[in-house]
């Protein structure tokens, strides 16, 4: 095992809070299944990784904690909700001094063991890679040797805000621009764009599943009655 190995960590919130930009689009139920499958995809894939040293989720849900450890991962309870940037404070907080560390998020369930395995390799042994969110300036993934290089800045325009310590910092972070890992799940108009992935994750036969097209549909008419859009 490489002392400055990377390994992942997943922030899990609440499945019961889970998507609420998804509301009405997606009932409350139906947005913690997707929460929990996204869960179920990401950590399939990464213990596929052959680059990873190892995983760990930390949440404080419940239901989380146990799909985690049934799956052979690492748990590490958070007490309380303090946010994405505070639990992967807590995640690096547990893993040994020297390692590295990728944060992974749960909202891109279409993630490849390739994809993780290249974004290892392309992190050198001092620095960081950066993975761009496609449309709202977010980082999708991040990273970073030794495990505490950068703080984490997630949230509004965090890609820029990560480049920006980056270089502070004296480091020139690697910017992997991906099609793949650039795509979340965290906008109703997000699941059409999901789904023509034709990825075979869980999270694509349970959206599958459901009338998507006869939802937008809906909600597109519910806001042409109610002036919003145009006819």
């Amino acid at each position: 095992m490489r002392r400055n190995g990377i390994h992942a960590v997943i922030p899990v919130k609440s499945f019961a809070a889970a998507k609420q930009r998804m509301s009405p689009f997606l009932s409350i139920i139906e947005r913690a299944q997707l929460a929990r499958l996204m869960l179920a995809d990401v950590l399939d894939a990464l213990q596929l990784s052959s680059e990873l040293q190892g995983c760990l989720v930390v949440t404080h849900d419940a239901q989380a904690a146990a799909i985690a450890r049934a799956a052979g991962v690492q748990v590490v309870d958070q007490y309380g909700d303090f946010g994405f940037s505070a639990a992967v404070s807590c995640g690096a907080e547990a893993l040994p001094p020297e390692a590295g560390m990728i944060v992974v998020p749960t909202d891109i369930p279409h993630v490849s063991p390739a994809l993780i395995d290249r974004i290892v390799a392309l992190t050198p042994s001092q620095g960081a890679t950066l993975v761009p969110a496609t449309s709202d300036g977010g980082t999708n993934l991040l990273a970073m040797r030794p495990r505490t290089l950068l703080p984490p800045l997630f949230g509004r325009d965090s890609f820029a805000r990560h480049r920006s310590a980056a270089l502070a910092a004296g480091i020139t972070p690697v910017i992997w621009r991906s099609a793949e890992a650039g795509r979340d799940l965290d906008r109703p108009a997000d699941l059409a764009a999901f789904l023509s992935l034709n990825s075979a994750t869980r999270v694509h036969c349970f959206l599958a599943s459901l009338d998507l097209a006869g939802r937008f549909e809906a909600l597109h008419a519910s806001k042409r009655a109610l002036g919003m859009v145009a006819a």
